[in-house]
């Protein structure tokens, strides 16, 4: 197995793991200090967190569309009454900083589209000013990381971004991929050299800080990053729990199944044996699944070799398999045909 590196620079990952660890305290009087004061701002002058390298941070956060629908409502309810935070409706003020007079989003997006939603064009907000990329990253993290709504598969994104910024990481799939080094470190699989056990140091302590993972619980979380978007978005609406969502992708592979499931979910909460009862009754209505399991010779090893197959496929290889399954299936449906005639 190749080595994955850690792909840092030692000495400026050094100095921005230490600012994390050690500015929390400057960060609280930062904020104490500027809630003494909220302004009403234009919601059309908020811009996204922009990175230092240009990139917009990470912070597809969102409530489900339902929710977000009676946050306007109550904010619109709030509004006309003339309460809530300078008469706005909202009892929260968003956070922002101010970066060479953008003024960017550290958190409140959903105050900010429920508030659209109720035809405010103002909301009040807590304005910052010398907030660094990484500790806007921590404050945004931290910020989500205390919801009780918050869906399985952006909080992943959300804490692997911040341990890219906080670790001096070069990329997002450089996380993924030490990660996963360490978990097989654990299992006695592969050593680490004297930087990776720093590293390791480092985001176990962070991960020990949050008081909600450690990397063994939250590597097996990498594999929602795979997820097929539509599961993801039902992830994101709560219709499907994390649980369930891996059975789905264990089990289903095509589009039209995911959405035949994730249809019986809106409306039916169930175990995961119900689950997978349904999800049996969903192949065993694919022709091509049932391909799949009975007409390729009904050899059990065979079968699950294709299945992987396809698991594993991209979507494009995935409707080349599918074309030809299509044409063995029309040929074991006119061989049965053939042999019941005779």
């Amino acid at each position: 197995m190749a080595k994955a590196k850690p792909q840092r620079k030692n000495r400026v990952a050094a100095a921005v793991y230490e600012e994390t660890i050690s500015n929390e305290n400057i960060i609280q009087r930062k904020i104490r200090k500027a809630q003494e004061t909220i302004t009403l701002v234009d919601i059309n002058d908020i811009k996204e967190l922009t990175c230092e390298d240009g990139t917009i941070m990470y912070n597809r956060i969102t409530y489900p569309s339902n929710k977000l629908k009676e946050l306007s409502e109550d904010i619109k309810d709030l509004n006309n009454k003339n309460t809530g935070i300078l008469g706005t409706g909202i009892l929260n003020p968003v956070m922002l900083r101010n970066n060479n007079g953008n003024l960017e989003r550290i958190h409140g997006s959903n105050r900010i589209q429920a508030a659209q939603m109720a035809g405010l064009t103002q909301v009040p907000a807590v304005i910052l000013d010398n907030v660094s990329d990484i500790i806007a990253r921590q404050m945004r993290t931290s910020e989500n990381m205390n919801r009780s709504d918050l869906n399985p598969y952006d909080e992943t994104v959300s804490v692997l971004e911040y341990l890219k910024m906080a670790c001096g990481f070069e990329t997002i799939n450089n996380v993924k991929s030490f990660i996963n080094k360490i978990k097989n470190h654990s299992s006695g699989k592969v050593s680490l050299n004297e930087e990776e056990q720093t590293l390791y140091k480092n985001i176990s302590e962070i991960f020990e800080k949050s008081g909600k993972y450690d990397v063994a619980s939250f590597s097996d979380r990498l594999g929602l990053l795979n997820l097929n978007p539509l599961i993801i978005q039902a992830l994101k609406e709560e219709i499907i729990g994390y649980t369930q969502a891996k059975v789905i992708k264990t089990n289903l592979y095509k589009d039209e199944d995911i959405i035949k499931i994730i249809d019986i979910l809106k409306n039916n909460k169930m175990s995961v044996s119900k689950l997978r009862e349904e999800i049996k009754n969903i192949l065993n209505q694919s022709n091509d699944k049932i391909i799949i399991k009975r007409g390729l010779g009904a050899s059990k090893t065979y079968n699950q070799t294709l299945n992987k197959i396809y698991k594993n496929s991209s979507e494009e290889d995935k409707k080349v398999l599918d074309k030809k399954i299509e044409k063995i299936n029309k040929l074991y449906i006119s061989l049965i045909e053939e042999f019941q005639k005779n």
